[in-house]
């Protein structure tokens, strides 16, 4: 029974995600000004909290809460960032799917952005992205969507000093575009 209820709410989560970056993206499309692209390095430096379950062949970490740092030279989005995440790893085929939220509080604007990701890495290679909206005075209006891919753990090693001189947990890239809905918008 838990199993079930644990899979509905997954397929819940899934369908709400995937109607949520649907809707954002025909809105931003249809009625946005874009702004250049941007490209944003997330470091991830501790892990706060998560689960890890191992069953039927897989490893799943659930309610992962990491504290990361967001590096570009964008001030409306370099800062620190909250991120939640569930990863799916099936150590048979090297499959995993990553999924979660992101909160991200820029040193230089007042405001926050808040926003989802996804990834899949599999024997295709790796595909992702990142969708967010702004929130607050600076913010307010303004979205971002890009593509994520995984940075490996050498070239992540070598932002050990975005974590204060500690070993970052892990690193990603995503490139992408910042715009503004059009005031006039219905």
């Amino acid at each position: 029974m838990q199993r079930w209820n644990w899979m509905r709410g997954a397929l819940v989560m899934a369908l709400a995600l995937g109607v949520g970056a649907a809707l954002l993206a025909v809105v931003a499309e249809a009625q946005a000004e874009e702004f250049e692209t941007s490209e944003v390095t997330m470091i991830a430096c501790r892990i706060v909290s998560d689960e890890m379950v191992m069953d039927d062949g897989a490893v799943h970490i659930r309610r992962r809460v990491l504290i990361a740092r967001l590096l570009t030279d964008d001030p409306y989005i370099a800062g620190t960032a909250t991120v939640v995440s569930n990863m799916d790893f099936f150590p048979a085929t090297g499959r995993a799917v990553l999924q979660g939220f992101i909160e991200n509080r820029p040193n230089a604007v007042d405001g926050f952005w808040s926003g989802t990701f996804a990834m899949v890495t599999d024997e295709a290679g790796q595909r992702g992205w990142h969708v967010a909206q702004g929130n607050g005075p600076d913010l307010l209006g303004l979205y971002f969507e890009g593509e994520l891919r995984q940075l490996p753990p050498p070239v992540v090693a070598e932002y050990a000093w975005a974590c204060g001189g500690e070993a970052p947990i892990s690193g990603s890239v995503v490139t992408g575009k910042m715009a503004r809905l059009r005031p006039d918008a219905p």
